[in-house]
C-alpha cells in the first residue's frame, strides 16, 4: 500500500507543479488542468479499486492495547491467530497496519483478548458492517 500511495502522491505533485507553471506562464493551463484531473482520476479509481478502501473505513489495531493484553494472557501471535482460526500472516498483516480487519475479525479478537472492540481498534475507524 506504501508503494502505491508513494506513486500516487508523485503523480499528483507532478500535476500540481504544471498548475503552478501554468500560472507563470510556461505550461499551457489546459494541459495542467487535464494532467490534474488524470491524476486525481487515477488516484480515485487505484483507491476504489483497493478491498476495503474508498467504501468503509478501515480499522487499524491499537498496538498499545493489542500488545498489553497479549502479554497479559501472555499469547503469542501464532497462539491468538490459531484460537480465532485466523492465518498467522493475517495477524501479522492486522498488527502491522498492512490490512483492516473485517467485522468478524474485530469480534474474535476483542473476544480473545477480552477487550472492547472500541479499544482495540481505533473507535474512529470501527464500524459495524462490511469488510475492510
Amino acid at each position: 500500500m506504501a508503494t502505491y500511495l508513494i506513486q500516487s502522491t508523485r503523480q499528483l505533485q507532478l500535476a500540481l507543479r504544471d498548475v503552478h507553471s501554468a500560472r507563470m506562464g510556461t505550461v499551457s493551463w489546459q494541459a495542467a488542468a487535464e494532467r490534474l484531473a488524470n491524476a486525481v482520476r487515477t488516484s480515485v479509481n487505484k483507491h476504489r479499486d483497493r478491498p476495503g478502501m474508498g467504501r468503509r473505513p478501515v480499522r487499524l489495531l491499537n498496538r498499545d492495547v493489542f500488545f498489553a493484553a497479549s502479554e497479559r494472557l501472555q499469547l503469542t501471535q501464532r497462539a491468538l491467530s490459531r484460537s480465532i482460526g485466523l492465518a498467522e500472516d493475517t495477524l501479522g498483516k492486522i498488527v502491522s497496519h498492512q490490512r483492516g480487519a473485517s467485522p468478524r475479525t474485530i469480534e474474535a479478537l476483542s473476544v480473545a483478548l477480552g477487550v472492547a472492540p472500541d479499544e482495540l481498534f481505533f473507535a474512529s475507524a470501527y464500524r459495524a458492517g462490511g469488510a475492510a
